[in-house]
């Protein structure tokens, strides 16, 4: 009996001392942002997709890319180093784009099939027409060289031209020339004219 009020005695006199329940209780320190602890805890930032430049001229994103958009001299050597880069020789591709270019403004319809590779599919009236020779190009010319193409070829200026590896582009997609090899290795090729077709709406 005396044991059993000993107990009683000792829990009461723990009781008194400890903290009373409707006090508020200390909530552990957050660690500094600095810490390990938090550094690991976080979650890490989210890495941003890389963007595609599949489909983008091969311009140096550089201080002086800037510079090269206002000065015509360095937007052409630009646009001579993406043809070199991605197609091979850029003398080339710059006759057969004067060529075209010119042969489109007089509306020379012979000049330009004879800078076509064939066969050569064109859309005329929303059907997919396939020319075989430079004198179904030349008799079916007004049917498929429509203002809008024509326009994007003439007036595309040099320095504006889209190159990548699938060869030259004229406006937004109107006109395209390529490299076509004339041996296994492809060492020699002739620059010619692969797709004429309406840009988009």
């Amino acid at each position: 009996m005396k044991n059993r009020l000993l107990s009683v005695s000792i829990s009461l006199l723990l009781c008194a001392c400890s903290p009373s329940s409707d006090r508020e209780t200390a909530q552990p320190a957050a660690a500094p942002a600095d810490s390990p602890v938090a550094a690991s805890d976080a979650p890490a930032p989210a890495t941003p997709a890389p963007t595609s430049t599949a489909a983008m001229p091969t311009v140096p994103a550089t201080p002086g890319a800037q510079a090269a958009a206002n000065d015509p001299a360095a937007g052409d050597q630009a646009v001579n180093d993406s043809i070199d880069a991605n197609l091979g020789d850029h003398a080339k591709y710059q006759a057969a784009i004067r060529d075209l270019q010119s042969a489109v403004a007089a509306g020379d319809a012979a000049r330009v099939a004879s800078l076509a590779q064939y066969p050569f599919s064109v859309d005329i009236g929303g059907k997919a027409t396939v020319l075989k020779d430079e004198q179904g190009f030349a008799a079916r010319y007004q049917d498929f060289m429509t203002p809008d193409i024509s326009k994007a070829i003439v007036e595309t200026k040099y320095a504006d031209l889209f190159v990548n590896y699938k060869g030259v582009m004229f406006g937004s997609g109107q006109a395209w020339l390529n490299g076509i090899c004339k041996d296994n290795e492809c060492k020699a090729f002739d620059v010619k004219l692969v797709a004429l077709q309406h840009g988009p709406d």
